[in-house]
């Protein structure tokens, strides 16, 4: 399965069943820029945003989508795609040219509130928002922004630091946990203090042995644990204390590409890895020694896109450059 044509096995002492439900064609991914959803905490709606713009979906029979509504974004480019994180009835959606905020509380008919540069974002690896209260974080190939996001008409921003593992053309994810933002780019992990959101401060950066410079790396943090994905794997590394981050263990499920790398999600012992090449399902009990626990094709991912995943209870969307594919995995419904 990966890009040598090689397939990785299956540790039949871990297997779980991974059945794919259907593939979409959402019209606004496109190969070089990908996609990437956000799903409403009812798992009803999805938020499919590409290269090309927003589609929104009801995806409550999730074996039948079907398209509520598209809009132009003002902030996604087609070489650097763009990504979506769902606040309440806000969709904040981070690109190559910026940040645009969404009024999403009627789907049929959403309704764009602001549209702001934000400094750090290029145009071939867009940006990554996370959200912590009325405070956004900004991800981008120039580093992290900070805006206090309390009135979605007018966003403020509020600093800028280099994250310095950040590169132009792959695309840097951000989680905020406590009092640090842990980036996660083509040059390893950082670790910024946040405490003063006017003036975030490097603490220190590990090199993760997964991320390439065009491809970016992913991020997922559970339980102490950083959770970095990219075109070598899985990285799994201890953060538990933010200023010593130390390396734990890496898999290669061979599902990343140099240009796109994979994305991350972790659901209790399960990690869920989808790239170019397919969707790897990877047992983490033991960071040393994780496992294959299942592996499929996608349809959706590309060689040069950014990939997203999103899940509720034993359902798995999966946004790519070839549009939105459905899986299903019953050993999630017991780990939500």
């Amino acid at each position: 399965m990966g890009n040598d044509g090689s397939k990785p096995a299956v540790d039949p002492s871990v297997a779980v069943e991974l059945n794919k439900l259907c593939m979409v064609n959402t019209g606004v991914g496109t190969g070089q820029g990908g996609g990437l959803a956000a799903l409403s905490p009812d798992g009803k709606t999805l938020y499919f945003v590409g290269g090309l713009g927003l589609a929104i979906y009801d995806v409550s029979n999730p074996a039948a989508p079907v398209k509520l509504s598209t809009m132009e974004t003002g902030v996604a480019t087609r070489e650097g795609g763009a990504t979506a994180t769902l606040d309440d009835t806000l969709l904040y959606i981070g690109g190559g040219l910026g940040l645009a905020i969404i009024d999403v509380s009627n789907p049929a008919k959403p309704l764009k509130l602001s549209q702001t540069e934000t400094g750090v974002a290029t145009r071939q690896a867009g940006s990554y928002v996370a959200l912590v209260g009325s405070i956004a974080y900004i991800s981008g190939g120039l580093g992290m922004a900070i805006f206090d996001v309390s009135n979605p008409g007018k966003p403020q921003k509020l600093s800028q630091v280099d994250t310095t593992v950040s590169t132009r053309q792959g695309g840097p994810h951000v989680v905020v946990v406590k009092q640090h933002a842990f980036v996660s780019g083509g040059l390893g992990l950082a670790v910024i203090d946040v405490r003063d959101t006017a003036a975030p401060k490097l603490v220190t950066t590990l090199e993760t042995g997964v991320a390439t410079r065009e491809g970016g790396a992913s991020l997922a943090i559970k339980d102490g644990r950083a959770y970095v994905g990219g075109h070598g794997g899985l990285a799994i590394i201890d953060v538990r204390v933010p200023g010593a981050p130390t390396l734990l263990g890496k898999y290669d499920a061979q599902v990343g590409s140099r240009q796109g790398g994979s994305h991350i999600v972790v659901k209790d012992k399960l990690a869920l890895l989808f790239g170019a090449y397919g969707l790897a399902v990877i047992d983490v009990r033991e960071p040393g020694a994780a496992k294959l626990a299942a592996i499929a094709e996608t349809g959706v991912g590309t060689n040069q896109g950014n990939e997203g995943i999103v899940t509720k209870g034993k359902t798995i969307f999966l946004s790519g450059g070839g549009g939105l594919a459905v899986f299903e995995c019953p050993a999630l419904a017991k780990l939500d």
